[in-house]
C-alpha cells in the first residue's frame, strides 16, 4: 500500500510540472485525494529524500508538504500517524538535505510551523533529539 501511494504521488508530482493545464489539473486532483489518506506526509518526505528522483520533483514534494502542513496541521487534517512520522523523522530529513539550501530552508520553515503547534506539550524530547543529532553530526 505504501509503495503504491508513493508511486501515485510521484506520478502526480511529475504531471504537475508539465506545461499542460489538463495534466496539472489532474495532478492537483490526485494530490488532493491522496492528502486525505494516512501516509501522505510520509510519502512526501520519502520522495523528498530520494536522491534517485530528479531534484525538481523532490522540491515539488517538499513544497506540497509545506503547504499541506500549513493548511491542515492545526485544523486537524493531518493523520496522527503522519504527525508522529514527521516528528520522529524531521531532524534526520533536515540533515539529509542540508547540502541543498532550498530544501533545507523549506524543512526549517515546516519545522517552525509544526513546533508552534506541538512543542512542548505534544513533542516531548524534542530538544534532546536536537542535541543528540548535533553531537552525532
Amino acid at each position: 500500500q505504501r509503495l503504491r501511494m508513493e508511486e501515485v504521488i510521484l506520478k502526480a508530482l511529475e504531471a504537475s510540472l508539465l506545461n499542460n493545464q489538463a495534466s496539472i489539473a489532474e495532478a492537483e486532483r490526485i494530490l488532493k485525494e491522496q492528502e486525505k489518506q494516512a501516509g501522505f506526509v510520509q510519502a512526501l518526505m520519502i520522495i523528498t529524500g530520494s536522491a534517485n528522483i530528479p531534484e525538481k520533483i523532490r522540491l515539488s514534494a517538499l513544497a506540497n508538504l509545506k503547504n499541506f502542513i500549513r493548511a491542515k496541521w492545526k485544523a486537524g487534517g493531518v493523520h496522527e500517524s503522519d504527525k508522529e512520522f514527521f516528528k520522529q523523522n524531521v531532524l534526520d530529513a533536515l540533515i539529509q538535505v542540508s547540502s541543498i539550501k532550498t530544501f533545507h530552508k523549506l524543512y526549517e520553515d515546516i519545522l517552525d510551523l509544526v513546533s508552534i503547534y506541538e512543542f512542548p506539550e505534544k513533542w516531548p524530547g524534542f530538544f534532546e533529539k536536537v542535541i543528540e543529532r548535533v553531537k552525532s553530526s
